[in-house]
């Protein structure tokens, strides 16, 4: 058993941190470290501890989304002591205890994102969707099956689109779009160079640039004209776990949005299901 941050508090400091300057790292860190005791201190009193200043509070508050320290207080007092959702896998882990260690990871990883997404910019995405004449998946890594999936998707609704993931390739489609064209990208950190310069390349030509990422601070962020952020962030073992599943069930959910009250959408699909079932056996 252990005293555990508020989850929403907790992505946030996550995704973040990395953008924090260091006197605001610092509070992040007595935050961390002594959420009980931050929960019962005086915004002096915290500073003090924390070796920086009260306005670095007051700054730190506003950049999780609160009003200020005493609304981060509030939030703190919801702390709950109790075992951690996801513990990390380890060497003496039996084949089942892994296995529902990643199947209580990655439902971690929807609900935290379902918790933080924000629905304004996920309308907008939608909207950005239905009205574009092309799409433009790009994503690199672990990513690419992501963004295949989801051109594949798209183009069973007679949708058209396309996808990448070499570098070269994506500069150049992303240079033959359009203004209307909506251009998909996903990177988990944030900052591949590749799915930036992808961004800018596609801005330049007026399309409506769509991103996936689960860091805030991070320069895909500013090239984007809408971004929906995930909340994954595996500690062991890289970018494997959980990634891939979150970016795959936003872009899921827009897809069947898409479908929704949509009889051309309907009937396209139809017409592809009915074409490939020759290839089934």
């Amino acid at each position: 058993m252990h005293t555990q941050l508020p989850n929403t508090m907790a992505i946030r400091i996550k995704a973040q941190y990395d953008t924090f300057k260091s006197a605001e790292r610092r509070a992040a860190d007595l935050i961390i470290q002594m959420p009980s005791e931050v929960a019962e201190m005086t915004i002096s009193q915290a500073a003090a501890q924390a070796g920086c200043s009260e306005p670095t509070f007051t700054r730190l508050s506003r950049k999780l989304g609160y009003k200020g320290f005493v609304q981060m207080k509030d939030a703190l007092s919801e702390i709950a002591v109790s075992p951690p959702s996801f513990a990390g896998v380890d060497a003496g882990d039996t084949p089942t205890e892994v296995m529902r260690k990643v199947f209580e990871y990655s439902k971690k990883t929807l609900t935290d994102t379902l918790d933080i997404i924000d629905m304004t910019q996920y309308a907008r995405a939608l909207d950005a969707l239905r009205a574009t004449r092309r799409v433009f998946f790009a994503g690199v890594g672990i990513s690419a099956s992501v963004v295949q999936c989801a051109a594949h998707k798209m183009l069973r609704m007679g949708r058209d689109c396309f996808w990448s993931c070499d570098p070269d390739a994506m500069l150049i489609n992303a240079a033959q779009l359009n203004k209307g064209d909506v251009c998909f990208l996903i990177s988990h950190s944030g900052r591949t160079r590749c799915i930036i310069n992808t961004a800018k390349t596609a801005r330049a030509q007026g399309a409506t640039v769509v991103s996936i990422t689960s860091f805030p601070g991070a320069p895909i962020v500013r090239q984007s004209d809408i971004c929906l952020l995930s909340a994954s962030y595996a500690e062991r073992y890289g970018e494997v776990t959980g990634n891939s599943i979150v970016q795959t069930t936003i872009i899921e959910s827009l897809l069947i949005n898409l479908m929704l009250n949509d009889d051309h959408v309907l009937s396209r699909m139809t017409a592809s299901d009915t074409a490939i079932e020759v290839n089934k056996a």
